[in-house]
């Protein structure tokens, strides 16, 4: 071999030794975790995590002792990918195996299951280390949790036979707790950097908190039990050669306007950050992720320190306006051509205007009488593409037609505009608001009808209905002013005159027509 094809390929291993070097998986060869994916095994599953040798049990309660899952079992129990008795179903992250672990078992019983190994080597006093591991949300889990996390003791821990919560603080925890994605598919990392005392010499897995202590998120799967089991693989405990781990500010993220994005990472355990802004202000501390909301293209800084090695790294994050520039949205009450009680009386009147719009959809109009809970009532189609002030109208005329479930309606509506873009995105107007009974005069609806009729209005005691000869059709004196109203199904087709008597002797005449 000549020597230009030894430096050749010198240099090609060179390259392929420093991208394992600087990758995660290069962490493995320094891996202070026994069997970290579960492959090795003494017998095939049916099992526990014990058959994952040396990976421990840490009670004797069977019920909450961790499942073992290995491609080369053809038990319905634990098979990979297909186990749980055929209703779970995950392909391992790595390798052909994984551990099902309970991190809630019974909602409100306090189980648990753990899964244990004791460490190739202590964590020597001083020195960091880099912990994760990651988990897949079970597929007949009801919940989704927090809690989840690794804990190093200098002893092994243990249940005993209760099954019960093992109480601990442990040290890598993602940042913030939050609870985990209801996602079936992919696996979910829990990662953090413990400072070694020189005692850790084990690690265990799962909840070390009370069920009150506990989030949960629902995830509407119909199992008699309450439970959140998760498949758990790929454990590391690495040794961090400080210049080789370096800050992580994210990707690169897109932001619409007004909106606010997470940059960084949810990196737990003992981290000294500084986050700074593009004008080299200081905006958070000691924390590997921050929300940011900017108006304007721009970039953050993440400053790290890991036992007293410093690394930076930048995020850029570009600010997308909305395609849709909303300049005003009016709501008013307009009384029809047939107001006064000869017709549906008042309409709330909808307007508002764009001034720009970039691949709009369309408008969904939306009212409520709480402006809490809102109903879709109609749509109008947006212009799509436009640089022009465009104006958009829409008019509610069912108003008198919507009563509340207890028949009654509210003295006051409110609306509010959903803009939709062709993409999906979307946002919504301002609330406005619009009251009604904005007199003493009685409001009937519906008008026309064929049914019933509900009276709006104060003190209501008695309602007639007349003829055009007045004379009287029907009469009824009413026990209560709550929701009053009047039965004209068996009244004939035509026009007549509703009057309506009020506590004091007043009476109003409002003209009804019966189809």
């Amino acid at each position: 071999m000549c020597c230009n094809q030894f430096f050749l390929l010198l240099r090609k291993y060179l390259i392929v030794f420093l991208f394992f070097l600087h990758s995660p998986s290069g962490f493995t060869q320094y891996n202070l975790i026994p069997n970290p994916s579960f492959e090795n095994y003494s017998n095939c599953p049916p099992g526990k995590v014990n058959l994952a040798y040396p990976w421990q049990l840490t009670t004797n309660s069977s019920s909450m002792q961790p499942e073992y899952n290995n491609v080369c079992s053809t038990n319905p129990c634990c098979g990979v990918p297909n186990n749980i008795s055929g209703y779970g179903y995950q392909l391992p992250r790595s390798g052909n195996a994984y551990i099902g672990l309970y991190f809630m078992y019974v909602m409100g019983s306090n189980l648990r299951s753990y899964i244990q190994v004791k460490l190739k080597d202590s964590l020597k006093a001083g020195k960091c280390f880099y912990a994760e591991f990651y988990v897949n949300l079970e597929n007949v889990a009801n919940f989704s949790i927090n809690n989840i996390a690794m804990l190093f003791t200098e002893n092994s821990v243990s249940q005993g036979v209760t099954g019960g919560v093992i109480a601990a603080n442990p040290q890598i925890v993602n940042y913030g707790n939050p609870i985990s994605p209801i996602d079936t598919v992919n696996w979910y990392k829990i990662s953090g950097i413990i400072q070694g005392t020189g005692k850790e010499q084990y690690i265990t897995i799962g909840n070390f908190k009370t069920d009150a202590q506990t989030d949960t998120l629902n995830t509407n799967f119909p199992v008699a039990f309450k439970y959140g089991g998760y498949y758990i693989d790929d454990v590391s405990v690495i040794p961090i050669d400080s210049m080789l781990f370096k800050a992580d500010a994210g990707p690169d993220v897109n932001v619409t306007t007004g909106d606010s994005v997470f940059v960084g990472t949810l990196l737990g355990g003992t981290l000294t950050t500084t986050w700074y802004n593009s004008s080299g202000q200081v905006i958070a501390n000691n924390v590997p992720g921050i929300y940011v909301q900017p108006t304007q293209n721009t970039f953050y800084i993440l400053e790290q320190n890991v036992c007293g090695s410093i690394s930076r790294d930048t995020v850029t994050v570009t600010v997308q306006p909305f395609p849709l520039k909303l300049t005003h949205f009016t709501a008013s009450v307009l009384s029809s051509s047939l107001a006064s009680g000869e017709g549906r009386g008042e309409v709330a009147i909808l307007k508002w205007q764009t001034q720009s719009e970039q691949n709009t959809s369309n408008f969904i109009i939306q009212r409520s009488s709480n402006a809490s809970n809102f109903e879709s009532i109609g749509k109008v189609k947006a212009a799509g593409n436009s640089h022009v002030v465009k104006d958009y109208s829409y008019v509610d005329d069912k108003v008198f037609s919507s009563p509340l479930s207890s028949g009654v309606l509210p003295e006051m509506w409110f609306y509010r505009l959903l803009m939709i873009d062709k993409d999906g995105r979307f946002t919504y107007s301002p609330i406005r608001e619009i009251k009604f009974r904005q007199n003493d005069e009685s409001k009937i609806y519906p008008n026309p009808t064929k049914n019933k009729i509900y009276v709006v209005g104060n003190g209501i005691i008695e309602l007639t209905l007349l003829d055009n000869t007045r004379r009287k059709i029907i009469s009824k004196t009413l026990k209560s002013s709550n929701n009053p109203n009047l039965d004209i199904s068996k009244t004939q087709r035509g026009i007549y005159l509703l009057m309506i008597k009020s506590v004091g002797g007043k009476t109003e005449t409002r003209k009804l027509i019966v189809e």
